[in-house]
């Protein structure tokens, strides 16, 4: 039986107003040999219709459906599903640019390579434009002459440079390493892609990027990305930590020194989100912190999360004072 060069995994969780979109931008592939791995994900809007009417046209889509069990198991599912060569995920509101996957199987089988990573761009719905957000989705860059680096080469150069970013929507990566390194999202959490990108990078042999933006990421309203922090996306991060920590564990002095770069870069960011709580919640997220992570927080970090909010509404008020 012969493989599909690329499976793409998508989970689809009420998403029938983008979903049409999203499709036609994976079924529209210059690659034609793909697997369109569907999981409906106890979708209650009209997804389940739109998938099953696409895949009578096209075969490649195929449609599996489960009651709601969040994305990190919907993905898990569709890994063990996957027959690809190489694996990739897509989400269900977002857009791929029509050559992306033969470019990056092209480069990743002429050059033996565990993962190929590209780049990507946000575009927002006027109803959820969010002043201020921007998200860094570029991978130009590398730390070997080559173009080529090692999983941990790669880890340290991106962390070092502030290049490092976990989403999934962004390489493509081998099967054989996924499943081998046993590598899952964490069921149940969200900000799963920074445990899963991190580790599976750390297991990588070759990685290498190509400086095109492939990826074009939809901002919406009450979407992951745009909505302000809260307990669900602290509680997130804390099992990604949890998570990884287990793993350093068992890890050689190196990996474990990469780890400690990842949460102390990742962590003082997660401080500072946290910001907008109510005073009461801040002090209790402080001890927490400190409790729990205190060698990947330097004190400084946690000056925003006691100071910000003042901070900020002094100087909306001035602002106010210098236009009356």
């Amino acid at each position: 039986m012969q493989h599909p060069k690329i499976s793409i995994i998508i989970p689809i969780f009420n998403t029938s107003k983008y979903l049409s979109d999203c499709l036609q931008s994976v079924l529209k592939q210059t690659l034609a040999d793909i697997e369109i791995i569907a999981i409906n994900d106890g979708s209650t809007d009209h997804s389940l219709d739109i998938l099953e009417q696409s895949a009578k046209i096209d075969p490649r889509l195929k449609v599996y459906t489960h009651p709601n069990m969040g994305q990190s198991a919907t993905r898990n599912r569709g890994i063990d599903i996957a027959q690809g060569e190489y694996i990739y995920y897509m989400d269900s509101d977002d857009i791929l640019e029509p050559d992306c996957l033969e470019s990056c199987y092209k480069k990743a089988k002429e050059n033996d390579l565990d993962i190929v990573l590209f780049n990507g761009a946000s575009f927002f719905e006027d109803s959820c434009h969010r002043k201020g957000l921007k998200l860094n989705y570029i991978h130009t860059g590398c730390p070997n002459p080559t173009g080529i680096a090692t999983g941990i080469e790669s880890l340290k150069y991106r962390l070092q440079t502030n290049h490092f970013t976990p989403s999934p929507c962004l390489y493509i990566s081998k099967s054989e390493l996924v499943k081998k390194c046993d590598v899952r999202f964490i069921p149940g959490a969200i900000h799963e892609d920074e445990h899963y990108t991190f580790l599976l990078h750390l297991h990588a042999r070759r990685i290498s990027c190509i400086d095109q933006f492939y990826f074009k990421r939809r901002m919406r309203i009450c979407s992951t990305m745009t909505h302000l922090t809260t307990w669900k996306n602290i509680n997130g991060y804390f099992a990604v930590c949890d998570e990884l920590l287990k793993e350093r564990q068992h890890m050689a002095p190196d990996y474990q020194a990469i780890i400690d770069l990842h949460l102390s870069r990742m962590l003082p960011a997660v401080v500072w989100k946290a910001y907008c709580f109510p005073l009461q919640d801040r002090i209790k997220l402080h001890h927490l912190f400190k409790t729990k992570y205190p060698q990947y927080i330097p004190v400084k970090s946690y000056l925003p999360l006691f100071f910000k909010k003042p901070v900020d509404k002094l100087k909306q008020l001035l602002h106010l004072k210098k236009t009356d």
